[in-house]
């Protein structure tokens, strides 16, 4: 009849409205749930205290720029002077302020033209991916060194030795880091920034 007709013509409308609902329900879903993968690995490449790249995280972005960044570029090592003595002498929580304040340096002086990474402990990396002359990487090493001079201490004020690589082709980022290392631990022993 034509009741039974229209009854089931409503019953396929609802039974195909109800399918549509459930394959957007499931796409919404499946979206959060890629969206909050892409967060969590996002939040496991940073470091906890700094929030900048942790060294896996950094390594892994500074192999995709070097592949198609303009050179030259640097890639620097810094690391923060006597931070064994600040954390020994004023507790922890004092060192992990230093070293908040000194990413808050780094990304004053470098985050328009680098990436910044914590390696670990007090040792920063920035690769410098915008092409700078020697001149400008001077005078941005002397504006960092002069802002984490800022950084208070009881006893006086924190300062920063700096290994610096030229880069002026794609190479292997731990070829970089073991270069701009060399040159830090040369700064280190010659008791001055290189």
């Amino acid at each position: 009849s034509e009741d039974t007709q229209v009854s089931l013509l409503h019953l396929q409308i609802q039974f195909l409205l109800g399918i549509l609902a459930i394959t957007l329900l499931v796409y919404v879903l499946l979206l959060f749930n890629r969206r909050y993968s892409l967060y969590l690995n996002y939040k496991a490449n940073l470091d906890g205290l700094t929030d900048v790249l942790s060294r896996k995280g950094f390594f892994q972005v500074c192999s995709i720029f070097l592949g198609k960044m303009e050179f030259p570029g640097y890639f620097l090592i810094m690391d923060v002077d006597r931070f064994k003595e600040i954390n020994d002498q004023y507790g922890h929580p004092a060192g992990d302020e230093v070293l908040r304040r000194v990413v808050d340096c780094l990304r004053g002086v470098f985050s328009e033209v680098g990436l910044i990474g914590r390696m670990g402990g007090d040792e920063f990396s920035v690769l410098i991916h915008t092409p700078l002359t020697k001149t400008e990487l001077e005078a941005k090493l002397s504006a960092f060194l002069l802002a984490v001079r800022g950084i208070p201490l009881p006893d006086g004020t924190v300062s920063c030795s700096v290994g610096v690589c030229p880069v002026h082709s794609p190479a292997p980022i731990e070829v970089l880091y073991e270069q701009a290392d060399q040159m830090l631990y040369r700064a280190k022993e010659s008791g001055r920034d290189q």
